[in-house]
């Protein structure tokens, strides 16, 4: 980030294996990259509108949500949907086939959103979420820890416990942040028509986590494996797709090996994740009877000090995590009884064959998930 802004850097022709690449590093109107680089060539001074310190109102009750200085027309979303634009508009009379990755940064904290969608929700009509006022009582004690404390957390980057005034203002600026997000997608495809590729694109939309959003009194995403923060938008268009939806588990490694199926390719050997096909043309059940979810972070738990290292297994039934610190410690939910899951049956003595067959699904998920084309591909 910082050396974006000192000067444009270096880029190389194949990036990931992509051969036209712009980058928009971090989140909210704090962005560098080569969006940075795009604001000086305006003639903008990016210190001038980028953060709180120069915010229009910059002491909003939060930490997390100020009223940017930067507008509309140079905000980092906006700068993702003109070059995307710009892109289809370039590939309309070309015959090469393509594939266009647009990525927001936004929805992110800190909420900042621009002009009129700073205002454009009003938080006193947010309603809290139904376990806003979860007591944890069964919760690990570094959840515990979080959720006794109400108010900002001590660094913009670690999950905290909001007040109801702090969670409806970052909400409602949240909610600002995603409708600004629903233009620009809606731009974006107004061009694809214009190309007159519409026809013939496979359309993906989705995310990369989710955010407890105060969800169990909580806010942000790091160590916290609920379902806030395991459930993304998926949707998928195309020839060939029929409308509707469907509540069977899906996982981010599915869409790969969706997107060559689609295509009428075959995928190489060892790939990871599962065609999403039968979901999509109606023709039937699941393709998966679980997800695994891994997270390992460069940085130490903030509540614990103990590395961040956990495994995930969600099935239609139940939700096991495993958190490894000192010794193991878990989390064991009951989906079908307990869909919010409000208690935690990690040590319950009579919710120990559950956890006895999650952890051996856990296993098994862990060894399918692991590919011997991976393997093969990390040891070449």
């Amino acid at each position: 980030m910082e050396r974006w802004r000192e000067a444009p850097i270096e880029f190389p022709q194949d990036f990931y294996g992509f051969d036209h690449t712009r980058l928009t590093i971090y989140h909210s109107d704090l962005c560098s990259g080569h969006y940075y680089q795009w604001l000086i060539d305006k003639g903008v001074d990016p210190a001038t509108m980028q953060g709180r310190a120069v915010a229009l109102t910059p002491d909003t009750g939060t930490q997390q949500v100020w009223q940017t200085s930067m507008p509309e027309e140079l905000y980092p979303t906006t700068y993702v949907q003109d070059e995307a634009i710009a892109f289809l508009e370039d590939a309309a009379d070309s015959p090469d086939p393509f594939l266009l990755k647009v990525s927001f940064p936004d929805p992110h904290h800190p909420f900042t959103p621009a002009g009129r969608y700073y205002d454009m929700y009003d938080p006193a009509d947010i309603e809290l979420p139904e376990t806003f006022w979860d007591t944890h009582e069964t919760s690990l004690s570094s959840y515990r820890q979080i959720a006794s404390k109400r108010g900002d957390g001590p660094g913009l980057m670690v999950p905290f416990s909001p007040t109801e005034e702090q969670f409806r203002k970052m909400a409602a600026a949240e909610y600002g942040m995603i409708t600004m997000i629903d233009d620009a997608v809606g731009r974006i495809l107004d061009a694809l028509r214009a190309s007159g590729k519409d026809r013939d694109t496979i359309v993906v939309f989705t995310s990369d986590h989710g955010d407890m959003f105060g969800d169990h009194g909580l806010m942000l995403k790091v160590s916290l494996h609920y379902q806030a923060c395991l459930r993304v938008p998926l949707f998928v268009s195309g020839p060939g797709i029929a409308a509707g939806r469907t509540d069977a588990l899906a996982s981010s490694l599915d869409v790969c090996p969706t997107l060559i199926g689609l295509m009428g390719l075959r995928p190489h050997y060892g790939i990871a994740g599962r065609d999403l096909a039968p979901l999509l043309d109606g023709s039937g059940g699941a393709v998966r009877d679980f997800a695994l979810v891994e997270e390992e972070q460069m940085f130490p738990d903030p509540a614990t000090s103990q590395p961040i290292d956990m495994r995930t297994v969600v099935t239609r039934n139940a939700r096991l995590t495993v958190h490894h610190a000192n010794e193991p410690v878990g989390e064991l939910y009951d989906l079908e009884n307990d869909p919010h899951e409000m208690r935690n049956l990690w040590d319950d003595p009579a919710a120990a064959s559950l956890r006895s067959a999650m952890m051996e699904r856990l296993a098994y998920a862990m060894i399918g998930e692991t590919r011997p084309g991976i393997k093969a591909k990390a040891q070449a």
